[in-house]
C-alpha cells in the first residue's frame, strides 16, 4: 500500500546545506558585533575642559587664531629685544597672527608676558595707549603690576596652548615656574546625536605640562586671572583627539576618551551593543530548543 507524504513533515535537509533561517542568524550577531565594535572604536574628537593654577603658560598663534584685545593698567613695556622699559598707566594690546605667547610669573606682584613674532620682521601686534596708537616690534615685554587691593587683570586667551614646564634634574634654577595644580575633564559626543558626556577626569600634579593635539581641531580658548598670589588661574577648553601630559621623571602619559568609558556614557553606543547583545540571546535560544528536539 502506497503512503501519502505528510505535509506537515519537513524534508530532511541535506547534508553539507544549510536553512537560509539558520544561515540569518549566523550572520546577524556577527554583524552587529562588527557595528557595534565599529562605533566604539570610531575615532570621535573629544573636547579637554581645563583648569590650573600655573607659574608658566605659552600660547602659539596662527593665521586662524581669533583676534583678541588685552587690557592693561601700571603696565611696563619693552619694545624690541634691547627696548627701553616705558612706563604706561593704561593701554589696550591686539596681538598679531603667527605669534609666540608666554605668561609667567616672576614676582608675587608682578606678571611678564613675552611675545615674540615667528618671523623676525613681523610686528607682534598693535598697542593703543597715551591717545596713540603704534605697531610694536618682532617682540615686546610686558610686566603687569598686579595690585593687592582687586582689580587684578583677566586675559582671554586663544591658540595652542600648553600649560606649565616639565622640570629638569639638571636645571640650575631652583625658583623655575611650574605648574602646581590642575584637572583635565574629557568630554566626549555621541556618534549620532548632539549629546556630550563627561569621562573621569585626571589632575595633574606639580611639575607636569600639558598641552593637546590639536589634530586638525579649532584652537583652545579661555581665560588667564593674575591675582596677588605667586601663580595664575587658567581655565580654558580646547578640542582634539588626544591631551599629552609630560612628567618630571617620567614619560608621560596621553588623556583621552577609552572605549569603555565611551560604552558606559554614549546611549547610542550602549543601545548598538544592547541590539548585539539581545541577538546573541535569541540565537543561543535557539540553538538549545534544537538540541532539546
Amino acid at each position: 500500500m502506497r503512503r501519502e507524504p505528510n505535509p506537515n513533515q519537513s524534508r530532511p535537509q541535506l547534508p553539507g546545506k544549510r536553512s537560509a533561517q539558520a544561515l540569518f542568524w549566523d550572520l546577524v550577531p556577527v554583524a552587529s558585533l562588527i557595528l557595534a565594535a565599529g562605533v566604539s572604536l570610531y575615532d570621535v574628537p573629544t573636547t579637554f575642559d581645563v583648569s590650573a593654577i600655573t607659574d608658566r603658560l605659552t600660547i602659539n598663534t596662527s593665521k586662524s587664531t581669533e583676534p583678541l584685545t588685552w587690557t592693561f593698567q601700571t603696565v611696563v613695556i619693552e619694545n624690541g629685544f634691547d627696548g627701553t622699559p616705558e612706563s604706561i598707566s593704561m593701554g589696550t594690546f591686539q596681538p598679531s597672527s603667527e605669534i609666540n605667547i608666554r605668561f609667567q610669573r616672576i614676582e608675587r606682584n608682578l606678571l611678564s608676558i613675552d611675545c615674540e613674532a615667528n618671523n623676525p620682521n613681523q610686528s607682534v601686534g598693535t598697542f593703543s595707549g597715551d591717545g596713540q596708537n603704534r605697531q610694536l616690534l618682532n617682540r615686546v615685554l610686558f610686566k603687569v603690576r598686579i595690585s593687592s587691593d582687586g582689580g587684578n587683570p583677566i586675559f582671554p586667551i586663544t591658540g595652542q596652548i600648553s600649560i606649565g614646564n616639565v622640570g629638569r634634574p639638571e636645571s640650575p634654577f631652583p625658583g623655575e615656574a611650574i605648574l602646581h595644580s590642575g584637572t583635565v575633564k574629557p568630554i566626549g559626543y555621541s556618534l549620532f546625536s548632539h549629546s556630550r558626556y563627561e569621562a573621569d577626569s585626571t589632575a595633574l600634579e606639580p611639575g607636569d605640562q600639558f598641552e593637546i593635539d590639536p589634530d586638525g581641531q579649532p584652537e583652545s580658548s579661555g581665560l588667564v586671572a593674575a591675582d596677588d598670589g605667586l601663580s595664575m588661574q587658567v581655565t580654558y577648553r580646547g578640542t582634539g583627539k588626544v591631551g599629552h601630559v609630560s612628567r618630571f621623571g617620567a614619560t608621560g602619559f596621553d588623556i583621552d576618551i577609552p572605549m569603555v568609558q565611551r560604552i558606559k556614557h554614549d546611549e547610542v553606543v550602549q543601545g548598538i551593543w544592547g541590539v548585539f547583545i539581545f541577538l546573541m540571546g535569541i540565537k543561543v535560544l535557539r540553538r538549545n530548543e534544537g538540541e532539546t528536539n
